[in-house]
């Protein structure tokens, strides 16, 4: 009998550290990711109606740098600013779709295999007498940065596309109760590169001397930019806007969530680049001192050391990398989502 009772001690101690193991882990990828999954309420109902996926992919992505330097002692100032611009070639609208189709298509699949959730598309419930609000949400789908350049947004199953930040599906209480479903809307935005651009401005001292009344001080001066491309396919945050004025345009994020008849939320967001490692770049092309056309705007027409990077692609390439980066961020949607289900 002591035996068996030493066994079970055991067991159950093993089981609560792993539980505490568990619980640890998940509390770091839920701020990670910015996830939420308090309600539990939410977890009750395993059928999803997806009432928004867009997928919002850069077609052209930058950095820029400035830098300045001056001295009092010698009244000199000097300034010097870098861009580093990227621009996608290879790819045409039918592929982007094709790409997005396999991207949800992919979701779907995995939430009903790996998480037992059964996700209707849009197509079977758009006619419903609730989703006329929702309907009225739609925005344009191309997207337009002075610092980025541009974007376009796919959505998949002709589902609704909107970029402004609302909390709750518009509408999405009424649908979700006509349906007896949760809603759910999901956004991801893809990059195809990493910029870097650097610029260094420099006034330096080296010394001085005097004649009679006369002192004479003697500087170097030095200014100029270097400008680096880094390709790899990537989910991101968010559209990535340099510009004060277009910060509102980074409040649109990459993000899953969906809620309940009464509002209970389950969300899951991503404060980190997921970079693919699947090859994709057919070549790249350089042109130094040009600024793109997409991008020549005052904020960038002022840039004094620019370059420019081609990348070509294929749609074959491009889109096995994007459903690689998408897998691995669906594989943190789907464990945070288990592990919400067992509190």
């Amino acid at each position: 009998m002591k035996t068996i009772i030493y066994i079970l001690v055991f067991t159950i101690g093993i089981t609560n550290q792993l539980f505490a193991q568990d619980k640890k882990e998940m509390k770091k990828l839920e701020k990670e990711y910015g996830a939420w999954t308090g309600h539990k309420k939410f977890f009750k109902t395993t059928e999803w109606a997806m009432c928004k996926f867009t997928i919002v992919y850069k077609l052209t992505t930058a950095m820029t740098a400035k830098d300045m330097d001056k001295s009092k002692q010698v009244g000199a100032k000097v300034k010097a600013s870098s861009g580093a611009y990227g621009m996608l070639a290879g790819i045409s609208d039918t592929d982007l779709q094709q790409i997005t189709d396999n991207v949800a298509q992919k979701f779907i699949e995995r939430m009903k295999t790996e998480a037992g959730v059964d996700i209707s598309t849009w197509s079977t419930f758009k006619d419903s007498k609730n989703t006329e609000k929702i309907k009225k949400t739609q925005e344009d789908r191309e997207l337009y940065s002075k610092s980025q350049g541009l974007a376009y947004a796919v959505s998949y199953d002709g589902t609704p596309h909107y970029n402004r930040v609302i909390v709750l599906v518009p509408g999405g209480k009424k649908i979700a109760k006509e349906l007896k479903k949760n809603v759910m809307e999901f956004t991801l935005y893809v990059d195809f590169a990493d910029m870097l651009a650097t610029a260094h401005a420099d006034v330096t001292v080296t010394g001085s001397s005097t004649a009679g009344n006369t002192k004479t001080t003697y500087f170097n001066w030095s200014e100029g930019g270097d400008q680096k491309l880094y390709p790899g396919v990537r989910i991101v945050q968010n559209l990535g806007s340099e510009s004060l004025a277009e910060l509102g345009k980074n409040l649109s994020s990459t993000t899953i969530k969906g809620h309940t008849e009464l509002g209970q939320m389950f969300s899951v967001g991503l404060f980190h680049d997921i970079v693919s490692q699947k090859p994709f770049v057919d070549k790249i092309e350089e042109v130094k001192g040009e600024v793109p056309t997409i991008l020549k705007n005052r904020r960038n027409n002022k840039i004094e050391y620019a370059k420019t990077f081609q990348i070509y692609t294929t749609p074959e390439k491009y889109g096995n990398a994007v459903l690689d980066a998408a897998n691995k961020y669906f594989d943190t949607v789907i464990k945070i989502y288990n592990y919400g289900k067992t509190q």
